[in-house]
């Protein structure tokens, strides 16, 4: 197997993810690749994707808010350039035949220009990634996907939940993989308990499972737990998500870009003309251009964060720690949580000692509490909630420290189990930036005191981080202009959020003199190119996310509402 496999992609798996794959060729390309949440599925399915070179192309659907993922994972595993990789964002996209991945959503799949440009291309492996999407035989992207599966010589069904409920759930998914197997009928009968009444049949039950067990794992099905594969994971694993933002966003940042090399200019100016005021009040300019970015990110990575929140709620029952920084970002979080009548807890800067400490025994012990939204610079530190399985940063900071102190919430004494950490990040927005200056502050930081570079690493080679952020490095530079003004920003970034959370504990702002020479900015109002995976018939329109005109004024503007405790509802 490892001769037909990239060394550069065998080595690097786990001896589980290793079995997996040699499994899955065993299975001549035809499986469900049901491992639990964690263990590395994608992983998995591009080693068997380059045991099978020789037939690409290859087509990947997926939940559209895991396009961007998908096409980093691919480029950092088998080391091939983006231009390769093409990923769908819209029904009026031509597919590439020069492409060796062609990743597309599954709403976008279902759609007529796209759905007869992919049954004409004949693909001979298709991935099916989160396969329980095409669980109802009815929907309109399960009567498209189930025949371009069936037609692909190697198809590889991902998903760590392949039936949320019942045993029929399961039915589509087999078909796809082995078309001759049985009826649905029969299959309802057998394994669901089946009855008919006089609306037909009645498929909701369950009966002979053992057997179902049993023929699925000698057939089609590859599945792991964590709690069976515990000594081979890392305590961490990171993971970056990168999320596409709405044209508008798009838009708005190419401004802003513009704006900053603008900036850049005349602050070259002012060091050639030795002009310390001037240098100043410029320096202050770009800081606050700096800021009006973070921002921005955030509430452009917005509808995706949702998005990844009701596939967490729908696919997955473990609770998980959702980070953000801005008072506007952890609203959204908490007003979608609450639209999907899941039980949660929040801190942030506005909560007491005491409120803080019974939020997180109410996460730790209360089984109908699934999420903890917390305050990146509020809720950092002094807080145990390991009975977290899952960490999503839907925001980065300036410190990497903070990042890892907030990992650390559910990474503690205490735990056996791995915990995974999900970075969403969201392409030409400030996160393209502040990322890789995250990194590379973090190793400098471990040169200095434990003689070797500390890691923020995610699941890829180091060669493919430094090859990314080689490519980075000329957007960076021409952000910031040069080292010099590099380090002036983002120390004074950092001090400024210091202060901002300082200033917030005691009650008052201390750097609204700043933020009152912001200009006002308008947001990107709604996202009418958004891809939700949702097909159109499935998708409820009052889910998008419409904001109104932000005054930039309120950017450091927090919150001074009585400590929040959210109890609306159950899963």
């Amino acid at each position: 197997m490892q001769t037909k496999i990239p060394p550069y992609v065998y080595e690097r798996l786990m001896d589980f993810q290793k079995v997996g794959v040699l499994e899955a060729i065993k299975k001549q390309g035809k499986v469900l690749l049901g491992d639990e949440m964690g263990l590395g599925k994608t992983i998995q399915a591009i080693a068997i994707c380059a045991f099978y070179r020789s037939e690409w192309p290859v087509m990947v659907i997926c939940p559209s808010s895991l396009r961007l993922t998908w096409q980093a994972e691919i480029c950092k595993w088998l080391d091939l350039p983006e231009e390769r990789i093409q990923v769908i964002f819209a029904s009026k996209d031509r597919v590439s035949s020069e492409s060796h991945f062609v990743i597309t959503s599954y709403d976008l799949a279902s759609r007529e220009d796209i759905k007869k440009q992919l049954e004409k291309a004949k693909y001979r492996i298709v991935v099916a990634d989160e396969s329980h999407f095409l669980k109802s035989r009815e929907a309109k992207r399960t009567k498209t996907i189930i025949p371009l599966l069936k037609g692909a010589k190697r198809a590889l069904l991902l998903s760590g939940t392949p039936a949320l409920s019942r045993p029929i759930e399961l039915f589509t998914q087999i078909s796809a993989l082995l078309p001759s197997f049985t009826t649905a009928v029969q299959f309802g009968v057998r394994y669901c308990d089946g009855k008919q009444n006089r609306y037909g049949w009645d498929f909701t039950g369950n009966s002979n499972i053992a057997e179902l067990h049993w023929f699925l794992e000698q057939t089609v099905l590859i599945r792991r737990l964590k709690k069976d594969v515990l000594k081979e994971l890392p305590s961490k694993t990171r993971q970056c998500v990168y999320v596409d933002i709405a044209a508008k966003s798009k838009q708005t940042f190419a401004a802003l870009m513009a704006q900053n090399e603008e900036i850049n200019e005349r602050l070259e100016d002012a060091k050639t003309a030795s002009n310390t005021k001037h240098r100043q009040e410029v320096t202050l300019e770009k800081r606050t251009l700096l800021i009006q970015m973070y921002r921005e990110t955030g509430i452009a990575k917005l509808p995706a964060v949702q998005e990844y929140l009701r596939e967490l709620h729908d696919h997955t029952s473990k609770k998980f720690i959702v980070f953000a920084h801005h008072t506007h970002v952890l609203d959204t979080v908490s007003e979608q949580l609450n639209q999907l009548k899941t039980r949660y807890v929040r801190i942030d800067g506005s909560t007491s000692s005491q409120v803080r400490q019974d939020l997180c025994e109410e996460f730790q012990n209360d089984p109908e509490t699934r999420v903890a939204v917390l305050s990146i610079t509020a809720a950092g530190v002094g807080l145990t909630l390991h009975a977290a399985d899952l960490v999503v940063f839907a925001e980065l900071f300036w410190n990497p420290a903070q990042l890892l102190q907030g990992e650390d919430r559910a990474h503690r004494i205490g735990r056996e189990e791995n915990v995974d950490i999900k970075y969403i990040l969201a392409r030409g927005t400030l996160d393209d930036i502040q990322w890789p200056l995250i990194r590379r502050k973090l190793d400098v930081v471990g040169q200095s005191i434990d003689g070797h570079s500390a890691t923020m690493d995610t699941i890829e080679s180091s060669s493919a981080r430094d090859e990314k952020e080689k490519r980075l490095q000329p957007t960076i530079d021409k952000f910031f202009g040069s080292d010099e003004t590099l380090t002036e920003l983002i120390g004074g970034s950092t001090e400024m959020v210091e202060q901002e959370k300082e200033a917030h504990d005691k009650g008052r702002h201390s750097v609204k003199t700043l933020i009152e020479a912001v200009p006002t900015f308008t947001a990107v109002e709604g996202s009418s190119d958004y891809d939700a995976s949702q097909s159109d018939d499935e998708r409820n329109p009052s889910r998008r996310l419409k904001r109104k005109h932000i005054d930039q004024k309120d950017a450091y503007e927090e919150s001074e509402q009585k400590p929040k405790r959210f109890h609306r509802g159950k899963v």
